[in-house]
């Protein structure tokens, strides 16, 4: 599998250099970090195991070239307004309330203002926390920042779609 990852930088003021893979930027106003990485892999419900291209999907080094292009050509207000949206459209599609009456702030002393350790800790004795609703919330935030392809079309799976539901073997949640 290919894997390509592209940063660009857009100074307002000063100055911006590279030297040896670092960005160097002096005295500027403002900069703007602009980042798309993509993978060859392509998803395929009916593949073909002679075919050695049967998960080859587009090259990622032009696939990243070409979202770099698009994402530059936009100011940062654009940018943000299109994030905003295409997330606001994954995230807000699942509501869960387990508990009205839960805190949802921290108010001291309240089992919210615990460190998650003891949390669980507590947890796993039995005793009353609202982490479930908010685990729920994490990983959803999680899955849609590691399989979001900006403007995909509806139906069709992110092309990095192989990274998702990785997690590592320790974790545990409640």
């Amino acid at each position: 599998m290919k894997f390509a990852l592209r940063i660009q930088a857009i100074n307002k003021g000063g100055s911006l250099n590279t030297t040896d893979g670092k960005f160097i930027v002096r005295n500027a106003d403002e900069v703007i970090f602009l980042l798309t990485a993509d993978t060859d892999y392509k998803l395929n419900f009916n593949p073909d195991f002679k075919d050695p291209k049967t998960y080859v999907g587009p090259d990622p080094e032009q696939t990243t070239l070409a979202m770099m292009d698009a994402a530059a050509a936009k100011s940062y207000n654009e940018l943000c307004e299109r994030h905003k949206t295409d997330y606001t459209q994954l995230f807000g599609r699942v509501q869960l309330q387990l508990n009205p009456r839960a805190p949802m702030t921290l108010q001291y002393p309240a089992v919210t203002d615990l460190p998650t350790y003891q949390r669980l800790a507590r947890y796993r004795k039995g005793n009353p926390d609202y982490l479930a609703g908010r685990n729920l919330l994490s990983v959803r935030a999680i899955l849609i920042n590691c399989q979001f392809t900006p403007r995909q079309s509806p139906g069709q799976p992110a092309r990095n779609v192989g990274q998702r539901g990785r997690w590592p073997m320790a974790c545990r949640l409640p």
